[in-house]
């Protein structure tokens, strides 16, 4: 907190425009190299989920800011900025502006690999909270596919992966999104076994829904054949999000089949992840259920806690509320 502390005061000196008219002035090929380098090294340290993530792109804002250079590759780390100004702060309004100069920086330029970074920070864990489901499904797609063409097959299918994700949780056809996602785990596979695990975990979860049976651990040929084998792996790689991910699914299965014991149990498994302490937009379903199961669960027994937990819940939504669409 005291790296984004600093880091948001050295840039609060600046104003968008600021920003803006900065990003005409040429720059030599040294610290462009550095930028360059910069971007690799957090686009790696989010792929792996590692805890440097946040030092690295505080330095390279810095780094930016001090030197006044804005291009596509330095917009990587203010689009990282938006990002932790939403998950450690709960900043929605200054992740959205910090966002929106990540965007402005991209303007008339050539997409590159930091191209598709940005877009994807930007639309995955920043604008959700602004703007419908449906669009940000969309925009990810179209990340996806700009990916693909300028050879960044990693961050294509993070994007493809939360795309068709988005496009569950706002209500899409589940036959079209079991019919994507059983087309794309193939090409997942080949480009991030980290994505293919991810989207085995939601394929789960719309088969259930649709009482479809399904073999998807069958793309892992006999190394994962359950979710408790995922489960392990993302533990033994060190994957928060993996692990989060597939206990996110055992929840919500667990509710949907009105199963509310497991239910309650697999919500406390999550809550006791220090990943669950930032503010996702999947965080907002997991509280709309949980309190839902609360509130059921008062009124079967009369707890105060129970009752407790369900105002809770209400305050979280109410807040996230104010900056729905």
């Amino acid at each position: 907190m005291a790296s984004l502390l600093s880091t948001s005061q050295m840039a609060s000196s600046f104003t968008l425009s600021q920003i803006v008219d900065s990003r005409h002035y040429p720059i030599d090929d040294h610290k462009r190299n550095l930028f360059k380098l910069y971007t690799a090294l957090i686009i790696s340290t989010y792929a792996l989920s590692s805890p440097y993530l946040p030092l690295l792109s505080f330095e390279m804002v810095q780094y930016s800011l001090r030197n006044t250079v804005f291009t596509p590759e330095s917009a990587v780390a203010f689009a990282a900025l938006g990002y932790f100004k939403v998950i450690l702060a709960q900043n929605y309004l200054r992740g959205k502006f910090w966002a929106n100069v990540a965007l402005e920086m991209l303007k008339n330029s050539r997409p590159i690999s930091a191209t598709v970074q940005v877009n994807f920070t930007v639309n995955a864990y920043i604008m959700t909270w602004f703007v419908p489901m449906r669009e940000s499904s969309r925009k990810l797609f179209e990340t996806y596919r700009l990916g693909m063409k300028v050879g960044d097959f990693t961050m294509s299918m993070y994007a493809l992966g939360l795309s068709l994700r988005y496009a569950l949780l706002e209500g899409e056809n589940l036959s079209l999104i079991s019919r994507s996602l059983k087309e794309n785990l193939k090409k997942m596979m080949k480009y991030s076994t980290v994505c293919a695990k991810l989207a085995v975990l939601d394929l789960i979860i719309v088969d259930e829904l649709r009482g479809a049976e399904s073999e998807p651990f069958a793309i892992f040929q006999g190394q994962l054949t359950n979710d408790s084998d995922l489960i392990n792996d993302a533990i033994a790689s060190s994957n928060a999000n993996n692990v989060e991910c597939a206990h996110f699914r055992r929840f919500y299965s667990a509710f949907w089949r009105a199963d509310y014991i497991q239910a309650e149990a697999s919500s406390q498994v999550l809550l006791s992840l220090p990943s669950s302490k930032r503010p996702k937009l999947i965080s907002i379903y997991f509280y709309f259920f949980r309190g839902l199961l609360a509130f059921r669960r008062y009124r079967e027994n009369n707890s105060e806690e129970q009752l407790r937990i369900g105002i809770e819940t209400i305050c979280k939504l109410e807040f996230w509320s104010q900056y729905a669409p």
